[in-house]
This record gives C-alpha cells, structure tokens and sequence, in this order.
C-alpha cells in the first residue's frame, strides 16, 4: 500500500470518529451541529478534516468548530492552522475554536500550537490523545469511540490484552451485526499507527465472529447481480454496479473498494459522487 493510498484510508476512517469526539472531550454533548462546505478556496485552497457551525445549549451565537487530526510531528501546522483560521473568519464572520487532534506514535516535538510575530499573536489546542487512559474509551457504549482506546495510554496493560479487550467491547456493542467488518478494517487502520496491526489482525481471526469479505453476503449480492447485468449489458457496467453496492453497503473505503476490485481510486470516486 503507498503512503498516499494509507492517508486517504485513515482520512477516510477517522472522520466518523471525529463528532463523538468532540462531543466527548470538548464538552459538548447536546449542542446543534450545522453542516458548512469545508472547501475554502482563494489564491490556495485548504479542506479541513472536520468542520462545523456550532451552537451550544444557552447560546445565541455559533462559533465555527474545526478539527485536524495528525499522524506526523509536522513543524510547519502553526502556519497552516494560521492559513485555516483566516480564511474561516473571512468567510463565515463567527469565532473559530481550532484542534488539532495528534494521533502519533511518539510525543510531539516539532509542532508548536503559538506563533508570536510583529502585530499577529495566534495560538490553537493540540490534544495528544496518548495522554488520555485507553479506559476512558473502552468504557463507552459507541463503537467510533471504542476503537479510539488502541490510540491511547496502555498504561501497565499489555497491548495484546487491550485489543482483546477492545474487540470484545466491539462484539459485545454490535451482537453480531454486519457493521462489526465495518469497525474491524477502522481499528486495523488506526492500529497501524502503534505498529500493532499484526496483533489486531491476528485475534481478529480467532474470534467467533470473523469478518469475511469474500462471504459477505452483501458483497455476494453485489457481485452476483454484477455479473447476472454483466451478460446483458458489457462487463463495464457490470464492473459500475458492484462499484455501487460495495459503496451503497457502507462495508468498505473508497481506497479498500478500489484494491478489491483492482481498478483506479479515482474510477470509485467519480461513481460516488453520482451516487
């Protein structure tokens, strides 16, 4: 797998993590969520990984949430979250609250959340999620959230004891239902960032509920009506129907869809946006 096709399936993977996250750590649990177009486009162009116009409970006035999450001890964030905030306060005229959710191995050194120039002081959070006990998300009853912990501090704990745990915090949430493949590929992404995807994978198949994606029968469906439209209508539309179910299902990423069935990303995404 190249770097550019595992960032597109962690990007992918951790959006929908990112609101129960919010709600969780930033105390924000009831407040109304709006929907804004995260594209910001002038003489550059930026996409947030998460943004939102937020109002909280007892509140008039919303202010614009954003949330970058980070794998690398990047030096030049400051200028960036610096870019972002700028461009968010031409557009939309409210307060802006920035994170920068740091999901990497090793502490933080490089990057710096203030910057101090003549006339410009700007500063934003940094929340290293390996400061946080692994527990805190193995306790919550939203799997998004669970499979957060494989990110966070063992402690004493043994990493094997906590992916059993966390696997079984999965299945005992999900009782079998078809969304358990869903949030197996999830933690085998992030467990990758701990060097602890071998591990992951392996209790993953001796658990009782394994996560086939050959005898899926959602998978099984799409394939088989692919091929039944296949002899009547070309082997490309074919190709365009399995495409379909496999996004319609929610099972796979864009990126996991593209290597099962051994065609271009960018093929899979143009029928998404159709969709």
């Amino acid at each position: 797998m190249s770097i550019n096709e595992y960032d597109r399936i962690l990007k992918e993977n951790i959006e929908p993590i990112l609101l129960p996250f919010a709600q969780k750590l930033l105390g924000l649990t009831g407040a109304k969520y709006t929907s804004i177009k995260d594209d910001l486009h002038t003489t550059i162009e930026r996409k947030p990984d998460f943004l939102k116009k937020v109002r909280e409970i007892g509140e008039n006035k919303s202010y614009i949430l954003q949330i970058e999450f980070q794998s690398i001890d990047e030096k030049e964030m400051v200028y960036r979250m610096l870019e972002y905030k700028s461009l968010l306060l031409r557009k939309y005229k409210l307060d802006v609250r920035q994170f920068v959710l740091y999901i990497g191995k090793n502490k933080h050194r490089r990057m710096t959340n203030k910057l101090i120039s003549h006339g410009l002081t700007f500063d934003y959070e940094i929340i290293d999620i390996q400061e946080f006990d692994y527990e805190y998300f193995l306790k919550s009853e939203i799997p998004e959230e669970v499979i957060l912990a494989i990110l966070c501090n063992f402690k004493n704990t043994s990493p094997e004891k906590v992916i059993h745990k966390i696997l079984h915090k999965l299945d005992e949430l999900l009782n079998g239902q078809s969304r358990f493949g869903k949030y197996m590929k999830q933690l085998e992404v992030l467990a990758k960032l701990r060097d602890l995807q071998e591990e992951t994978i392996k209790q993953t198949t001796n658990m009782p509920i394994v996560y086939d994606l050959e005898t899926d029968i959602r998978f099984i469906q799409g394939m088989n009506k692919g091929e039944e439209k296949g002899e009547a209508r070309g082997k490309e539309k074919a190709l365009n129907d399995n495409i379909k179910q496999l996004l319609l299902s929610n099972l796979l990423t864009v990126a996991q869809i593209a290597e099962t069935l051994k065609v271009p990303i960018a093929k899979v995404e143009n029928i998404k946006n159709s969709l």
